[in-house]
Formats: structure tokens, C-alpha cells, sequence
């Protein structure tokens, strides 16, 4: 199908992603060759000439190779070829030996992990420590406001850290020589996943495999193994965490052990839009109190966080030369600790030296990639596209975040072709919510031209100066609220460091 009748064809929900095998996938899709086969060569190819894999060996990730050996409850979610399962128990034989790296490299060298960082990080933040249980902290009993302390907090940390795995805080994955003792030791990660696998009663892990129905579908399954490729060589705070693989990739019961997230952006976006919907039944008690500036600023802070946490994400993505392509708020949720987490990597791709078509930012990629949405003019048109596609979408989710209201709602494919791509309309003014100088780079970022577009780095430099700002304004208010939104600033600017500096 071409682009130009899959334009005009295909649906815009925004929880339905186009794939596509790509390129390269197809040219190794042979019918001649068995699905495995076929994904080790994709995988080969994913691999090759890759400056993210050679910089970022695999973290060692135990494998469950027996399906059965992960009992899956509820269903958390499901997309067009994917669902998500809580999973309530691992079983692991006495004796069972841990597997270790992906089924389809079984040559792979084993990386050893790094001793704990020696970063010690300045009182304001709050870390977990190496003897802390997973997701809890301690906390210094001298704790600095995050506005007298926010831009320090940026100066000082430079090691980047995964705040939710206390296994791995301060480590930043290196290729370290062999260990018997390291690869002993190593032994215990299946029975470790096993023991974790519940807290309090409550799962702790999901699994992410094809649905029924798609298990044939030979896209599907080679998105799964690249998903898992990308997620067991990245480390970073606001990207799932993946814990543990499950049967072989390439085959249909393949699957990834990845943190449960309590909710996504998408359904969290729906309890902010029933509460601004309350709170303008109430905005005459809320005159009389006067409490209305506060809390609206507050509230924006807290958005300004999450989009703040996003930023980050893609600045640390496009830092490693991975280009995201499928931004959209099914695809980011929240974990136990309100963090915000980008998952689903199935369409992630690095891009290349070799698939560079125009300096700086064109690169040879397949279009219609992603959600419609969110899709910037040039993957619609099956242009060459590079990092500036990701920017796009970005300003269109960031305005959903803060309007608080769908994108160009009920826009058919066709429809959102000849007003966005052609007519190059876009959502309306929120000036009267987003500082102006913020509106004006989300403006930028959503401009037909990907030259004219920000990068991810200057929207996170803008973001945290506008939270910084507001703490200024509200001075001991943001404390004497109760205040998350300090907490969870802490948290996002704790580990911005070396991620930010990136491009």
C-alpha cells in the first residue's frame, strides 16, 4: 500500500500505531526463511554499524525460556497486535540455571555490572541507597527547598541513574572483563525476579506479549524483538524498566518482563479534565477562599514535571541516536512513585550514518510510522525524516497535556492530511495557560519546517526554568500544600546531569 492510499484509508485513533516491518525487515522477510531465522537477521541487521549497541552492551537480563513458568493474571492494556498481563507468580524449578542475555544471541559476551557508583548526591535529593528495599527512600533530615536549590541540583549530579532499580542506581552500563564470581553471582537473577515478584500482596511486574490473534503476524513479532533489544541496553529514569525476557524471541510466546505502571498519561489525562471540569462548578468557593492562584500553579507545575520527564526522555533518546516515533500518551505511564516512564519501543529505530539523505536531520526512514495524530508532516509525506519528527510530536502531546483536550478530534485520515499536513492547521492558543515564552517554543516545534524546530535539550532547559520559577513565586506555599509536585520536581531534575547536556 503506498503512502498516498494509506493517507486517505487509515483510521486516526490515537491508540492504534501504524507499523510497518520497514525497509530493511522487509528485505529480509523471505519465504523462504523461518520466522526465526528471520529475526535473527533483522536483529543482525539492528545491530550493525551501531554506535548505540557498541557504546551500551546489553544489561544481563534473565530469561524465563519456559512460557509456562510466568502465571499472568488481569489484563492491564492492549494495543492493535500487543496486550499487558499483571503477572502473580514465577515459577523457578530448584536447581533451574538463570539464563542470561537474548535467546536469538547466544554468543553474546556476558557484561558484568558495575560496582555502585561513588556519587554522592547533595542533601536536597532524595536517593535510594544501596540497602534500601525497591522503591523506598530515605531521606536526609536537612532537606533544601528545590527553589534555592533546583539549577545546583542540575550543576552537581552527573552520573545518571534509574531511580526505580536499586540494583542499578549510580551504574551506567560499561563492558567490564569476565567474572566467574560476577557470573556466578548472576545465577540468582531468575530466582531474585521470582522473589520480587510481589509487594504487599500486589503484582509488582507485567507482562507485554502478542495477543492471540496477532501471533502470526510477522511485524508484530519483530517489533517485540527489537522492543526488547533497545530496552536491555538502556538505562534511564524515565524509560521502562526491562526486568526479564520470556521464551525465545522470533516465535509468537515471546515476551517482556517490564515494571507494572499504574496508569497511563492517557487515562491520567482524563481525571485532570473531570477535575477542571469540577473545579469550574466551584470557582465562585474558590474566590471567596482564595486559593484559586496557587493551586493552578501548582497544578501547572506538576504538568510542567511530566512534560519535563518526557523531555528528558527524548533528549536522552536522541543523545544515543534513537529516534522514538510512536509519541503519545497510551505509550507513557506512571509507576509506583508517580514517575513518568516512556514505554513501547516496538518502532524505535537508530538512525544511522549510513541512512543519512540530507545533513543535518534527514535520514532514510520508513513513513507512516506511528501514531496519525502525532505524526509530523514529513513521516506522513514519506519524506526523509530525522529527530525534528519526534520534536513534533512532542508539541502536540505537550499541548494535549496542558489545553487538556483531544488534538484534532475527529479527524479522519484524509481529513488530518489536507488540514494538518496540507493546510498545516494546529491546535489553538493556550497562551492564557503556558508562559509565553514556552508557548512560543511549542509553537516552533510544531512548525511544517523540521529546520525551525527546537531540539528536546532546549525544551528541557525551558521547562525546568519555568518550575523554578513558579517555586520562586509560591515560596513556602509549595511546601505548606502537602507538596508532591516538589517531591516529584526533585526527583525529575535529580538525575537530569549528563542527559540534558546531550543532543
Amino acid at each position: 500500500m503506498t503512502c498516498e492510499s494509506m493517507s486517505s484509508s487509515q483510521a486516526i485513533n490515537s491508540d492504534i500505531s501504524i507499523t510497518s516491518v520497514g525497509k530493511r525487515k522487509a528485505r529480509a522477510v523471505s519465504p523462504h526463511n523461518e520466522t526465526l531465522e528471520t529475526t535473527a537477521l533483522v536483529l543482525r541487521d539492528l545491530v550493525e554499524d551501531s554506535r548505540f549497541f557498541g557504546e551500551n552492551p546489553a544489561r544481563s537480563i534473565p530469561s524465563f525460556r519456559d512460557p509456562s513458568e510466568v502465571i499472568v493474571g488481569d489484563e492491564l492494556g492492549k494495543g492493535e497486535f500487543g496486550e499487558v498481563l499483571e503477572i502473580v507468580d514465577v515459577l523457578v524449578p530448584p536447581g533451574d540455571p538463570c539464563h542470561l542475555g537474548s535467546t536469538v544471541y547466544p554468543d553474546d559476551d556476558y557484561v558484568a555490572p558495575l560496582p555502585p557508583s561513588p556519587f554522592i548526591p547533595p542533601k536536597s535529593i532524595t536517593i535510594l541507597t544501596s540497602d534500601s528495599e525497591e522503591g523506598e527512600t530515605k531521606e536526609d533530615d536537612e532537606t533544601i527547598s528545590v527553589r534555592k536549590k533546583a539549577h545546583a541540583i542540575c550543576d552537581c549530579v552527573k552520573d545518571d541513574f534509574s531511580s526505580d532499580d536499586d540494583d542499578d542506581a549510580g551504574c551506567k552500563p560499561k563492558e567490564q572483563p569476565k567474572s566467574k564470581k560476577a557470573v556466578t553471582s548472576m545465577a540468582s537473577l531468575k530466582a531474585r525476579v521470582a522473589a520480587r515478584v510481589l509487594r504487599d500482596g500486589v503484582p509488582r511486574y507485567a507482562l507485554k506479549r502478542l495477543k492471540p490473534d496477532a501471533c502470526d503476524r510477522l511485524d508484530a513479532i519483530l517489533d517485540l524483538a527489537c522492543e526488547a533489544r533497545f530496552l536491555e541496553c538502556t538505562t534511564h529514569t524515565n524509560i521502562i524498566r526491562l526486568r526479564a525476557t520470556v521464551g525465545e524471541a522470533g516465535t509468537a510466546s515471546f515476551g517482556l518482563v517490564l515494571d507494572r505502571l499504574t496508569c497511563t498519561l492517557g487515562e491520567r489525562l482524563l481525571e485532570w479534565q473531570q477535575a477542571k471540569k469540577k473545579t469550574k462548578k466551584n470557582w465562585l468557593q474558590q474566590l471567596i477562599v482564595k486559593k484559586v492562584a496557587p493551586e493552578e500553579e501548582m497544578f501547572l507545575a506538576e504538568r510542567l514535571v511530566v512534560a519535563l520527564d518526557i523531555a528528558r526522555a527524548l533528549n536522552f533518546l536522541h543523545g544515543k541516536k534513537i529516534l522514538f516515533r510512536d509519541l503519545k500518551p497510551d505509550n507513557l505511564g506512571f509507576n509506583v512513585r508517580n514517575d513518568l516512564q516512556v514505554f513501547d519501543f516496538g518502532l524505535a529505530k537508530e538512525l544511522k550514518a549510513k541512512d543519512l539523505v540530507e545533513a543535518p536531520d534527514r535520514y532514510e526512514c520508513t513513513g507512516l510510522t506511528g501514531s496519525r495524530r502525532y505524526m509530523a508532516p514529513e513521516v506522513v509525506r514519506c519524506e526523509p525524516y530525522g529527530f525534528s519528527a519526534d520534536v513534533f510530536s512532542y508539541s502536540i502531546l505537550m499541548w494535549e497535556l496542558f489545553a487538556l483536550e483531544t488534538p484534532f478530534p475527529n479527524f479522519c485520515a484524509s481529513k488530518h492530511f489536507e488540514h494538518v499536513v496540507e493546510k498545516q492547521r494546529r491546535p489553538r492558543k493556550i497562551n492564557n495557560i503556558l508562559p509565553a515564552a514556552l508557548h512560543n517554543t511549542m509553537e516552533r516545534a510544531w512548525s511544517n519546517s523540521p529546520d525551525v524546530r527546537p531540539s528536546m535539550k532546549a525544551f528541557c532547559i525551558q521547562i525546568t526554568d519555568e518550575i523554578n520559577q513558579i517555586h520562586e513565586r509560591l515560596g513556602d506555599a509549595v511546601e505548606l500544600a502537602g507538596d508532591r509536585t516538589m517531591h516529584l520536581t526533585t526527583r525529575s531534575l535529580q538525575s537530569m546531569g549528563t542527559n540534558s547536556d546531550e543532543e
